[in-house]
């Protein structure tokens, strides 16, 4: 009795820490909202700042042909800044606006990154961010729903699970009464819409070195 007591005072604790980054090695049961969008959570920043680096993330990699998707800059109850895309971005801008926003060279002050995304081929959600043990800084870690620890390699966009211990956070629950800031419109190049891992599924075996 006193050992299901304390799994579930800890699993508890875990979902009332939900800012907080944690070392897992098995991610807690019903700590995905599977009916949310794909959303990308920002800790530090302002809303111009944080709306400058996306716009900068986009021009810095996005080339014609192109097409315009719409970013919904929003602040909830917390002080997070929230990223919503009425219209999903494709796999690779997604990926990569994660790490992007985690230390923009362009802009200062935003930081503290992370997103949360479901593959449009297997219905996986995923909740990832970057991976601070890797100096190159082009890597994305984080849990998937079916229990894998997976990391990303964000200029392909491979995937591939790991069996080292990663951090994630339990995906929060998105208020209804978000206060959107700002909207505005990125450019995304029409090779990331079918190429880079769109479906977002494993590509390479596991522990693969990048």
């Amino acid at each position: 009795m006193f050992f299901a007591v304390a799994v579930l005072h800890a699993i508890i604790a875990a979902v009332a820490c939900a800012g907080e980054p944690s070392v897992s090695a098995a991610f807690p049961a019903g700590t995905f909202v599977r009916s949310q969008p794909n959303w990308i959570r920002v800790s530090t920043g302002t809303a111009a700042s944080i709306e400058k680096a996306v716009v900068a993330y986009s021009k810095a990699a996005s080339r014609p042909p192109a097409r315009n998707f719409t970013v919904v800059l929003s602040r909830d109850s917390q002080g997070f800044f929230v990223l919503t895309f009425p219209q999903p971005l494709p796999a690779h801008p997604f990926m990569n606006l994660v790490g992007w926003l985690d230390a923009p060279p362009s802009v200062a002050g935003v930081s503290g990154a992370q997103g949360w995304f479901t593959s449009p081929r297997t219905s996986v959600r995923y909740a990832l961010q970057p991976d601070r043990t890797n100096p190159s800084g082009d890597t994305l870690v984080g849990f998937a729903s079916d229990g894998r620890r997976v990391v990303v390699y964000q200029p392909e966009v491979g995937l591939c699970t790991v069996s080292r211990q990663v951090p994630a956070t339990p995906e929060p629950v998105l208020p209804n009464g978000l206060r959107e800031l700002r909207r505005f419109n990125i450019a995304v190049s029409l090779e990331y819409l079918d190429g880079y891992n769109p479906g977002f599924v494993n590509t390479h075996p596991p522990d693969h070195k990048w």
